[in-house]
């Protein structure tokens, strides 16, 4: 399982993705795993929209993080 936070910075868009653990067994603890993160820039934003611009720069990071695996399966 993934989390991903989208931080406004003076550039434009700071996207974290942090892989999150949801506990063994349902026990209801959590771990944090690798967290990876990306710049959107404002122009993008402008062009696509918060949305969009959002779902680029998750995609983004996970083409430039060779281990997207080591996220999802914390």
């Amino acid at each position: 399982m993934i989390r991903t936070e989208a931080i406004p910075v003076m550039d434009g868009l700071m996207i974290r993705v942090t892989g999150v653990c949801s506990g063994g067994r349902h026990e209801g603890q959590r771990c944090e795993g690798l967290g990876v993160s990306t710049l959107v820039v404002t122009a993008r934003i402008e062009a696509f929209g918060v949305g969009a611009a959002m779902i680029d720069g998750i995609e983004q990071t996970f083409h430039e993080y060779p281990r997207f695996y080591d996220l999802i399966l914390c």
